[in-house]
């Protein structure tokens, strides 16, 4: 809608220094907004990897990123969601967009499945600020 593309890379995607246990680090993510994916593909090339201390890394690619713009990606196995988790209310309009992108997939071949998180999520709430309680 604004003309700019944002990744968010996978965990460990994307090496985190030059300090990997700054607050709140394990739920932040490292990369640019760009005007297009081929961009933002060839940046991630450039700085995907691993550096020693890294808590961890993802996989290392195929193939460069740069070669998956434009390739066919098969069909998907895609997970849904519908419902928030936790206390929190999603809202109509919210759901039935979520409704529509899944029919959309769908009509495009893709397998697309209600999933549950079976999370108790104001458990993992309490315990993410415990955790950037203590590194503060």
């Amino acid at each position: 809608m604004c003309g700019l593309v944002g990744l968010k890379p996978s965990r460990g995607r994307v090496p985190a220094w030059p300090n990997p246990i700054a607050l709140a680090s394990p739920v932040t993510y490292h990369h640019a907004l760009t005007t297009t994916v081929r961009d933002s593909a060839a940046l991630l090339d450039a700085v995907a990897g691993h550096h020693p201390g890294d808590s961890f890394g993802a996989p290392t690619p195929l193939r460069p990123f740069l070669e998956e713009v434009g390739a066919d990606a098969g069909r998907l196995r895609i997970g849904l969601i519908r419902i928030a988790p936790g206390p929190f209310p999603a809202d109509a309009a919210c759901t039935a967009a979520v409704d529509h992108a899944a029919a959309l997939l769908r009509d495009l071949g893709h397998e697309v499945r209600e999933v549950h998180l079976g999370l108790d999520m104001m458990e993992v709430l309490a315990a993410g600020g415990t955790i950037m309680a203590a590194e503060t």
